[in-house]
């Protein structure tokens, strides 16, 4: 599940396989009761995440994305770290300052931008086509057989020999 909230304007999808290609678009817009312009694209490609502003000048005091319910290629992968490789998203200039901050889990990354509250300044600038890159480094952890499947299958092999000897 992956859902974009910037101020009133929701996107949402559920069930989208990642690959080449944007997996969150306009198209994918629930809600924009206030009427705003702009959006934020995303694309994940590998262990890469893409953040593209997708319209001209968009100002917004937030913006929020979340990215839920990761599944990976290998049994055990989980994210360990997310970092930032390229930025040319925010205008600095008509922004500074204001904060991002990246949050994960085994399986999430929200990604939020805020203004820094300071007087006249509420507001930050997306360029139009900008984008950010974050890394998302990964690690797998060995995922052990319970030991009572052990004894399941010496029961079975008990049954076997069982079988075979008593008639």
């Amino acid at each position: 599940m992956r859902c974009l909230v910037l101020a009133p304007v929701c996107f949402f999808t559920d069930d989208r396989a990642i690959g080449a290609g944007s997996e969150l678009t306009i198209a994918d817009q629930t809600a924009n009761p206030s009427g705003w312009n702009g959006y934020l694209d995303v694309d994940m490609s590998g262990y890469l995440l893409t953040i593209t502003h997708m319209e001209d000048a968009t100002d917004y005091q937030t913006a929020s994305i979340t990215l839920t319910d990761i599944l990976f290629d290998l049994v055990g992968e989980m994210i360990i770290d997310v970092t930032l490789i390229t930025d040319s998203i925010i205008d600095f200039a008509g922004s500074a300052p204001y904060t991002e901050e990246i949050l994960f889990t085994n399986n999430s990354i929200i990604l939020n931008f805020f203004v820094n509250d300071i007087p006249g300044q509420d507001i930050f600038n997306f360029i139009d086509g900008g984008t950010a890159t974050y890394q998302i480094t990964t690690r797998t952890v060995s995922v052990n057989a319970p030991a009572s499947l052990g004894l399941m299958f010496l029961g079975l092999a008990g049954f076997a020999l069982r079988r075979r000897f008593v008639k």
